[in-house]
Order: structure tokens, then C-alpha cells, then sequence
């Protein structure tokens, strides 16, 4: 949902470690509502973007012979309004790099638009 244009702030700048939460130095308080999710890793792993990794498995599942039947559809935010990118191909390490888009929502698209799941 892009966080109502609030997250660019976070984005460039790591929030610090504090004190922890109840007497726990290493641990962390979050709020998450309903279908989200919150991924946290280390701020080095986020050099270069964020990249969708798709397993050969994930072709098998779906009768697909080649990862050239994949498009990787993106909508990131823009000065507060949703924007579709043009449809990413899978390198032929089944991977595809969203420089900076940490805010992306994405899906997946084999022949003829059809969503995979």
C-alpha cells in the first residue's frame, strides 16, 4: 500500500538500535494488521535493490518449460500514486532486480497474461 508516501524517509535512512522491548536487548515491537508483511534484513543485503528469485520448481508447478514464459508485472509509488512499470523478464538465473523499489508490489505472469500463483 506504500505507507500513504511515509516510507522514502525510511528508505535512505536506518533507523538506529535502541534498547530493545521488556528487558530484551535484541528484540523488536511491530504492528502488523492484516495480509502484510514486514521483511527485515540487514541494511548491506539491500544494496542494488530488491531482487524476485523464481526456482525452477515454481516451473514445473505451473507446466512451463523455460523462464522466458515469465513476466514479472511491477507497480511501484510515485510522488504518491501508484505506477505500473512495463513487464520484467527473468534473467537466466531465474532472478530480477527491483533497484529502489522497496515499496513494489508484484505478480507474476505466464502465456497470455495468465497470473501464476
Amino acid at each position: 500500500f506504500g505507507g500513504q508516501c511515509r516510507l522514502e524517509h525510511g528508505h535512505a535512512h536506518a533507523f538506529p538500535p535502541l534498547h530493545g522491548v521488556a528487558g530484551r536487548p535484541h528484540s523488536v515491537k511491530l504492528y502488523l494488521p492484516a495480509r502484510t508483511v514486514q521483511v527485515l534484513t540487514k541494511d548491506r543485503l539491500l544494496h542494488g535493490g530488491v531482487g524476485i528469485h523464481v526456482a525452477p520448481e515454481f516451473l514445473t508447478e505451473h507446466g512451463l518449460e523455460s523462464l522466458a514464459e515469465i513476466d514479472v508485472s511491477v507497480q511501484t509509488w510515485k510522488d504518491g500514486k501508484q505506477v505500473m512499470q512495463p513487464p520484467a523478464k527473468l534473467g537466466a538465473d531465474g532472478c530480477v532486480r527491483l533497484a529502489d523499489a522497496f515499496d513494489a508490489t508484484f505478480k507474476l505472469e505466464g502465456p497470455g497474461g495468465k497470473e501464476l500463483k
